[in-house]
């Protein structure tokens, strides 16, 4: 280990043996930038491109250079450089290895990991980084092991379906099975998933393995779904990733659960930095992602006559649904519906291709999932039949293990299967009784550190400055205004009374599950707003009219009273004049000057239509309420919103769902 001089950083090269392993500790506000200068290494499964020496490096430090300047040197003597300051704007020729062959962390832990040998460049503040070690007790040779026969069973389902194509019981451009309009109509998904799941028990060889990540908080079933979806790419394979952890998701914001198909390496820095697939999609780089391709999801589709139509982009592009919640257990039966519609999404894709059912998925639970509760084990046994589990990996924890294997005793005989497939019997209960599941105890890593509540709080309030502002702050989010009539805010649920509190044999008549219109008021402010793909049915050349009039009025009042102040004027009285809405339906409204129609009901009065689409629709995007405006004569009336969107452009004309994530921009 040598040290190179500077006097405001420190320069570190590490040589690392063969199965060596090299982890660094960062606090809240440490960073540490690092290169691999020889060998090869990978961080959890990501292989770690070759720094190339800056030949610039020697001559810029052999005359004055600013940086180094006295003036410099004073300025910066006691400051600290925050993350941004360091990762925005780079000077390639202060380094000894290219910029654009580094790799920047700030308050994570990552672990540097070698089959062969390496050496290693880590520069970082003076003073910071103090934790930060080399050990030979790695586990990598038993992830490399799963891997190994995780891809076995992959190369036997792609065996197996080039067999059925030659006997052309498998066609090579599969379809969905016809689902009735009347199931359609009524969304019952639970009848829905007994279709698909009738579609696949006849064709479970072809299926690779569906791997369920098991574990107590701070165990490590972040790193290890990666390590196992990075190794599965490098092995020429392409699961989907789930992640049905709603409390630090590795896809998206807290408060969803999602899926991703990995068609690159996983980023080390960002992660999947909500482009992942986007970028994989269009051949960019993840680190390299743009403000047009970062915040739009994939959307799919509610109607099922439109499976049909889906296009490889949008194959690879992320599903996300908003659960709303950082906890399954505070709305459990909003959680359930969640991961049974992302459960439907993910086994379509594998229906629709042969490349992603032979690959399988990876699904990492939420940690409570381990609580002995009832509920949590009612919750694990649905989440197995949902997504056709057939490996259970469990970390550190024998009691849940244990209870498993006790459950699933007659799934874990390989002899009951093999005598089901030789039988080929197609109905469905004989398949819960008869499939198989290994259930196996995963090795924790020796890396992994406990994190405490609050440095999760942190973490997940970074994840969502991150969406908006990038992961180095070089995103321009927009801030907008817009009126409370042109919007369409949903919620699923709402707040029970517990039935302890209320009288005796007394229920609460609240609906736990209904989705509810939100009151415009100030508990708005700070909260995450999910885009769904929903027309909210307004008119957008008429809301631009309406918002031209608004303005006009505004300028009027200015020039009339000599330049006074505009926030005196009344806008909900404007608008009050300007449009008119329907007595039976609010959300049909004219305008009344031109008696033109300005928005429409998009679930035309159906209450069962906007239960089924605000609950089974995934979402496209996020928007961040920053400011809530109130009427100026009435304080309780909320005359303007002001919404941080991602995009550059105007918030699109979508329903948007409400939730419990709430986030101040500090």
């Amino acid at each position: 280990m040598s040290h190179l001089n500077d006097q405001q950083y420190v320069y570190e090269e590490i040589a690392l043996h063969q199965d060596e392993e090299y982890r660094i500790y960062l606090k809240q506000n440490e960073w540490v930038r690092l290169w691999m200068i020889k060998g090869s290494a990978e961080i959890f499964g990501t292989e770690l491109q070759e720094a190339k020496r800056n030949e610039q490096y020697k001559s810029s430090h052999s005359r004055s250079h600013p940086r180094h300047s006295k003036k410099f040197k004073a300025k910066h003597k006691s400051a600290k450089m925050s993350i941004d300051e360091v990762g925005a704007t780079p000077h390639d020729v202060d380094e000894p290895y290219h910029i654009r062959h580094s790799y920047l962390f700030s308050n994570t832990n990552i672990s540097i990991y070698t089959y062969q040998g390496t050496v290693l460049c880590i520069k970082y503040q003076r003073g910071q980084c103090e934790h930060k070690f080399k050990t030979s007790d790695t586990q990598y040779q038993i992830y490399c092991n799963y891997n190994a026969s995780l891809t076995n069973m992959r190369r036997s389902a792609e065996a197996r379906q080039i067999e059925l194509i030659l006997e052309k019981k498998l066609s090579e451009k599969p379809s969905l099975p016809k689902i009735s309009a009347d199931l359609t109509a009524n969304d019952f998904s639970g009848n829905e998933n007994k279709i698909i799941d009738m579609k696949i028990c006849k064709q479970i060889d072809t299926y690779g393995p569906r791997v369920l990540i098991l574990g107590p908080p701070n165990s490590g079933k972040t790193s290890l779904a990666k390590i196992l979806a990075n190794y599965a790419l490098r092995s020429q394979s392409y699961p989907l990733l789930v992640d049905l952890d709603c409390s630090l998701n590795m896809i998206s914001i807290p408060g969803t659960i999602g899926a991703v198909p990995i068609c690159e390496p996983i980023d080390p820095e960002t992660g999947f930095n909500h482009s992942h697939s986007l970028n994989a999609g269009l051949g960019k780089k993840g680190r390299k992602a743009t403000q047009k391709d970062k915040k739009l999801e994939s959307k799919d589709n509610v109607d099922d006559d439109l499976d049909d139509e889906i296009k490889e982009e949008s194959e690879i592009n992320p599903i996300i649904y908003f659960y709303g919640d950082d906890h399954p257990d505070r709305r459990l039966k909003v959680y359930e519906k969640c991961v049974e519609k992302l459960s439907l999404a993910v086994k379509k894709k594998l229906l629709l291709n042969l490349e992603s059912r032979a690959s399988g998925i990876i699904v990492k639970c939420h940690g409570c999932l381990n609580n002995p509760s009832d509920p949590m084990k009612n919750l694990i046994a649905n989440i197995i039949k949902l997504f056709h589990i057939d490996v259970v990996l469990v970390i550190d924890d024998e009691l849940t293990m244990n209870y498993l294997r006790n459950k699933y005793k007659d799934n874990i005989d390989t002899n009951n299967y093999q005598r089901y497939l030789k039988n080929k019997q197609t109905d469905l209960s004989s398949y819960w009784k008869n499939r198989f599941i290994a259930i196996e105890k995963a090795v924790k890593s020796g890396g992994v550190m406990v994190r405490e509540q609050s440095d999760r709080l942190t973490i997940g309030r970074n994840i969502i400055r991150n969406y908006f502002y990038g992961p180095h702050n070089t995103y321009r989010p927009l801030s907008c205004e817009t009126y409370p009539q042109f919007l369409r805010i949903y919620q699923i649920g709402s707040g029970q009374t517990q039935n302890d509190l209320l009288p005796a044999d007394q229920r609460s008549v609240v609906e736990s599950f209904g989705v509810l219109p939100v009151r415009f008021d100030a508990s708005l402010r700070g909260q995450i707003l999910a885009v769904l793909h929903i027309d909210n049915g307004v008119d957008e050349k008429e809301q631009y009219q309406i918002e031209h009039d608004i303005n006009n009025m505004a300028n009027n009042h200015h020039s009339s009273f000599g330049g006074g102040d505009a926030s005196n004027i009344n806008v909900s009285q404007i608008l009050m004049s300007l449009i008119e809405t329907d007595p039976q339906n609010e959300l049909i409204m004219w305008n009344r000057n031109t008696q033109t129609q300005i928005s429409k009901d998009p679930f035309d009065g159906n209450a069962k239509l906007k239960n089924k689409l605000i609950r089974s629709s995934n979402v496209m995007g996020f928007v961040h309420v920053q400011e809530v405006k109130y009427a100026a004569n009435n304080r309780a009336i909320v005359s303007k919103l002001t919404l941080l969107n991602p995009c550059m452009n105007k918030l699109p004309l979508k329903c948007l769902l409400k939730g419990h994530i709430n986030w101040h921009d500090r």
